[in-house]
This record gives C-alpha cells, sequence and structure tokens, in this order.
C-alpha cells in the first residue's frame, strides 16, 4: 500500500483500504463457490466456471454462437443444465410448458424478470414483456383477430407470394458455380429472411426486402452500439432513430386504413370498428372491448373474435354471505383456469356450464361474473350493450324455476327435476297427465316476474327455459316441449323485438314507438328489487329500437316525446323519492307498480280531405 498518493490518507487510513479490497476479494470468492456448490440450483450439471460468472453467456452472446454453445452443453449434460450462476436452460417440451404456460389453480404463472423483459424505448411494455395479467390480456385479445383461422385465410395470398421468392432464392443459392460445383445455402438463414419479410409486410405494410437481395442487412447501429464504445447520447440518439423508423412505418400503414389489405393491422382496426359499430365493447380508452366470458377452462377470459356463446337470464334473490361476483380485488383469481367449480358458484350457475358443456358451447356470459361489478365505467357500458350481448349468444338459457340463484336448473343434475308424471289404466286404456304450458309453468317462479328478465328474454334469439315441470325451447319461429302430452294453449313468441317488421306498419302510429309502448307495457308491469334500476333494466330494448342511448330521456325516447308522454297509469300512486335515480313525474318509470297504456295507440288521426285547389290561369 505504499505507493498510494498522500491525499488519501485524508479520507481513509491505508490498512482501511487494504481491508476493504481483501474483504471484496473474499466476499467475491465466497458468492462465486456459494453460486457453485451451495444454492438450489447448484445440482444441475452445467460447466462450474460457467456457475461462477455470467462472463461465458456473454462471450457466446458476443460472438454470436450463443445458440450452438447451449446446444452442446445440452449435448453434452442433458435436458437441464446450467448455463449461468442463476440460469437454467430447458430443452423438454414440458418444461417450456411449465416455465411460460399459463397459470392454473395449483400454479401460478412465473413473473417476467425485469432484466430481461423491460419496456420499449418509449416506456411501454409490448405484448411479451408487459407485467400485467390484465394489460397482457388486452393486448393479446387484440393481436389475436391477425392470428385468428379467419386471418390465415385472408392472408395465404401474402404467404405464398413469399413462399415462392423462397423458393427462387433457392434455386439461385444452390445453382451450379462456374467450377460447375453446387453452392451450398444456409436453410436457416433463408427461413430466416422469409419470416421477416413476410411479418415485415404484415406489420408496416411493404417487407424487408431480405429475399430481394437474398442476404441480411447489417446491424442498425443502435444494436452494434450496445456492445461498442459509443457514448451515451449516441446511444440514445441511434434508439430514438431506430424507433421513430418503426413508428413512421407503421404510422403509413394504419393511414392506408382497415380495408387496405388483411395484414395484422387491417384486422385488428376491422374488429375495433366492429366493436364500436356493434357496441360490444367496454373501454374507449384502449378503442377494443373489455367483454368477458366464462370459458371452457372454467375461468373468465376476454371475449374471442366472433365468439360462439350462450348467455345465463337468472334470478340473483337473497345475497348469501360470501357469495361470489367478480370485483377488481378478485378479477386475477376468477380469471385462473379451473377456479370456476361447484363449490365456488351459486347452483344456477354451476348447472349453466353443465349445460354449455354437454352442448359443446365454448363460452357463457354471467353477468355476475362477466362485468366487474365495482368498475363503473365497464358496468355502464355492459349494461347499455345488453342489446348486443343477448342478440349475439347462441342461445339463451333461462333459469324459469326457483326465486334465486342457488336453486339450479331442474333436469340438469340426476333428481333435481321433482316433478313426476302420473300414469294410470281405467277401463284398458292408458291414462297420462297433461303437462301445463309454458305460460302456466312460468308462473311458479320468480324469473317471470323480475324486471331485469324481461329485456333479456325479449333481446335474445333462442330460449332454453328450465321450468320445475320441463324444459322448453322458444324461438321466433316455433315453441318446443321436452314432452310431448303437453298443453298447448297459444302460440308463444317472446320477442317482440326480432318480430316480423311488416305487422308494425299495421299500427296507427309510428312503427318504433309502436314497438316501444308493448315493451315499455310489458315493462311496467314487472318489478325491481332496486326501483333505481328502472332506467338501466330497460336501456337494452331502448337501444335496440331507437339505437342512440344519448336520447333516452327518463325512460321516454326523444324522437317520440310527444307520444311517449301521453300515458296513463292504471293504478296511480304517489311517486317515492328513490336514491341514485331521478323518476320524474311526467315518466313513466315513477309508476311502475301498475299497467301503463298510451292515448297515443288508441287515438286513431282521420285527416279530413281538402277539396282540391282549382287551377289559376296567368
Amino acid at each position: 500500500m505504499a505507493n498510494l498518493p498522500d491525499s488519501v490518507d485524508y479520507l481513509f487510513h491505508r490498512d482501511d483500504i487494504a481491508f476493504v479490497l481483501e474483504y471484496n476479494n473474499l466476499a467475491g470468492l465466497v458468492a462465486g463457490l456459494g453460486a457453485a456448490y451451495i444454492i438450489p440450483i447448484s445440482r444441475f450439471p452445467g460447466r462450474r466456471h460457467a456457475a461462477l460468472t455470467d462472463f461465458i453467456c456473454i462471450y457466446w452472446f458476443v460472438k454470436g454462437d450463443l445458440v450452438q454453445w447451449t446446444n452442446r452443453m445440452h449435448q453434452q449434460y442433458g435436458e437441464v443444465v446450467r448455463l449461468g450462476p442463476d440460469r437454467l436452460g430447458y430443452t423438454s417440451p414440458e418444461a417450456l410448458k411449465d416455465i411460460y404456460g399459463h397459470k392454473t389453480v395449483n400454479r401460478k404463472s412465473n413473473r417476467k424478470d425485469s432484466r430481461f423483459f423491460g419496456p420499449t424505448i418509449n416506456d411501454i411494455h409490448p405484448l411479451v414483456s408487459e407485467p400485467s395479467d390484465a394489460e397482457h390480456a388486452r393486448q393479446r385479445k387484440i393481436l389475436s383477430n391477425a392470428f385468428s383461422d379467419r386471418a390465415l385465410g385472408l392472408q395465404e395470398g401474402l404467404i405464398q407470394k413469399y413462399v415462392h421468392q423462397l423458393l427462387d432464392l433457392v434455386r439461385r443459392k444452390i445453382s451450379e458455380g462456374p467450377d460447375g460445383k453446387s453452392v451450398e445455402a444456409d436453410v436457416v438463414q433463408l427461413y430466416n429472411f422469409t419470416t421477416f419479410d413476410i411479418m415485415g409486410d404484415l406489420t408496416f405494410g411493404e417487407p424487408l426486402g431480405n429475399l430481394d437481395h437474398g442476404e441480411a442487412f447489417s446491424t442498425h447501429p443502435f444494436f452494434r452500439a450496445v456492445w461498442g464504445v459509443a457514448t451515451p447520447k449516441k446511444l440514445k440518439h441511434e434508439a430514438a432513430v431506430h424507433w421513430q423508423n418503426c413508428v413512421n412505418r407503421v404510422t403509413k400503414r394504419l393511414s392506408m386504413g382497415a380495408d387496405a389489405r388483411p395484414d395484422i393491422w387491417g384486422l385488428v382496426l376491422k374488429h375495433k370498428d366492429a366493436a364500436i359499430h356493434d357496441g360490444w365493447h367496454g373501454d374507449d380508452r384502449h378503442g377494443t372491448d373489455r367483454t368477458d366470458l366464462i370459458a371452457d377452462q372454467k375461468c373468465i377470459v376476454p371475449a374471442p373474435e366472433d365468439p360462439r356463446f350462450a348467455a345465463l337470464s337468472y334470478v340473483w334473490g337473497k345475497r348469501q354471505e360470501n357469495e361470489l361476483e367478480t370485483v377488481k380485488s378478485n378479477l386475477a383469481i376468477v380469471c385462473t383456469p379451473g377456479y370456476l367449480v361447484d363449490e365456488n358458484l351459486p347452483r344456477t350457475i354451476a348447472d349453466a356450464m353443465m349445460v354449455c358443456e354437454k352442448l359443446r358451447v365454448p363460452y357463457l356470459w354471467v353477468d355476475r361474473l362477466c362485468i366487474v361489478q365495482d368498475d363503473a365505467s365497464q358496468k355502464h357500458s355492459q349494461i347499455a350493450a345488453m342489446d348486443v350481448v343477448y342478440g349475439a349468444a347462441a342461445f339463451t338459457i333461462c333459469a324459469a324455476a326457483g326465486d334465486s340463484s342457488h336453486y339450479g336448473l331442474p333436469g340438469v343434475r340426476p333428481g333435481s327435476q321433482t316433478f313426476r308424471r302420473v300414469r294410470a289404466e281405467l277401463s284398458g286404456m292408458e291414462i297420462e297427465q297433461i303437462l301445463p304450458d309454458l305460460d302456466d309453468c312460468l308462473q311458479d317462479g320468480a324469473w317471470i316476474r323480475r324486471g331485469w328478465t324481461y329485456q333479456e328474454l325479449s333481446l335474445s334469439t333462442r330460449l332454453l327455459l328450465f321450468t320445475d315441470w320441463q324444459l322448453f325451447f322458444e324461438c321466433s319461429r316455433t315453441t318446443a316441449t321436452e314432452e310431448p302430452l303437453t298443453a298447448v294453449t297459444k302460440c308463444w313468441s317472446f320477442n317482440l323485438l326480432t318480430s316480423d317488421p311488416g305487422t308494425r306498419q299495421k299500427h296507427v302510429v309510428r312503427p318504433k314507438f309502436a314497438l316501444y309502448m308493448v315493451c315499455a307495457q310489458a315493462y311496467a308491469q314487472r318489478m325491481l328489487s332496486f326501483e333505481s334500476d328502472v332506467y338501466n333494466a330497460f336501456a337494452g330494448i331502448f337501444r335496440h329500437i331507437y339505437t342512440d342511448l344519448e336520447s333516452y330521456i327518463c325512460g321516454l325516447p326523444e324522437k317520440d316525446f310527444d307520444s311517449a308522454i301521453l300515458w296513463e297509469s292504471v293504478s296511480f300512486h304517489e311517486p317515492t323519492h328513490v336514491e341514485g335515480a331521478v323518476l320524474p313525474t311526467w315518466s313513466w318509470a315513477s309508476q311502475m307498480k301498475g299497467g301503463l297504456y298510451w292515448f297515443a295507440r288508441r287515438r286513431r288521426r282521420r285527416r279530413r280531405r281538402r277539396p282540391a285547389t282549382p287551377a289559376i290561369d296567368a
């Protein structure tokens, strides 16, 4: 320590510095030995010098032979090999699934290491590095539209073009040279050329030109600078140039619109436009929907493109303690595959999932689970889109029996249907009980009297109605029964919204308003647990008729306000103050406890025929 300058003594004693250096050397040695022989991954095979430091991996990475070196290590040591102090390499497909696969009930997903999965230069995490499960699911949902079976069919011609270019390049590469000998071609490099050109075309709207030139482009200066001696300012400048190049290419492609070509952005933009047009979305900030469904993996998942799903219409009933519903705090839990099992669910929802499984319908929509109940923004948008949800469902499962979500669907489970048919023989004739018709069966449960269920049955295209007596199927064309001997006293057609529009023209008032009156009169006879729901429970029907909820004025349509205000209650009662809702006395919503009728429906307007005006000669 004699060679140290005297100025060092001002801060530290020479012996102290010697101690610090010796301590650091000893600590480094202990850490290296611990990494090689003590920590849990030390029992895995691999080269000891690689276990001491990451410089071995860095060396092969800089040299460009990391993959080849890793492959040699696996050939020497097996499927699992230690490549660094805290780095293991796996080659078995089961291990890759455990590491990168979806989480399950018994296994959580592995968190992404921030050293390898950081944000991009604009501080935004892409799909691969996104640490948030909810945001990762949102991004994956957006991009899934560009990689669906439909997308691959649309992109077939584009991909074939580059396959032909690949074959032409292979022919050029392996053509005989001047000396008559064949020239070897690097197949891995050629496949890389094809992949980058295809993805460049799908992403930027134009290829990168690898197949045209037959050679790889030089590394961008930004990546060379990472391992070079460039200054930090140089790194930032080159990174910005590289990023801006990508931004310009993507912006250029987006400006071409959704119909320009069936690439990634074309399909994503089309899905966004369709979602906004149909109302099947719940988060305008991201430009895509937040609609969730219960999947056959027994968990909540983001709705895929054009899903085939069923919807459940049921009565919540009296709330029980610790009853499951989706809220912000348990959103990650209900998205775990296998979590939505019988013991965690009300009986009716569990039975509905069994119905979907037996009918091979992969998805189910249930308001209690598919709407985040304490997310006001999503809840409002989903309620406003009830006509889209139930109208898009393949069929609606109606829990028409019982008075709560714990009653179940009669007949789904063995012994759950208590009705037993009576058969007898009298004077040589076999007598069998005729089951009641659908109208009588529905009177036994609370479902037919609830306000929310009115729009659910009216907006659906097909209904599976589970009653205590039997199962009914109903659509706009027919009613089918489970038992052949059923009293048929009327022809049912719940769905007034999809009836023949030609019949509406017979009304003396405007067709839309005529349909609105019929629906409002039927809805006003129903009951609501919370009177503040009076507008929300009718919003889907209103939106289906008038399309624009902005013109929804306390239950009355702005377009036909002059006629809509001419209503009268069959049994008038004093309106009460309802917290969370405005119920003006001029709105029928203030008289939900009785029947309604409109003067406009009974009034026939007769126009007096005016005498023709005689022509006047100039």
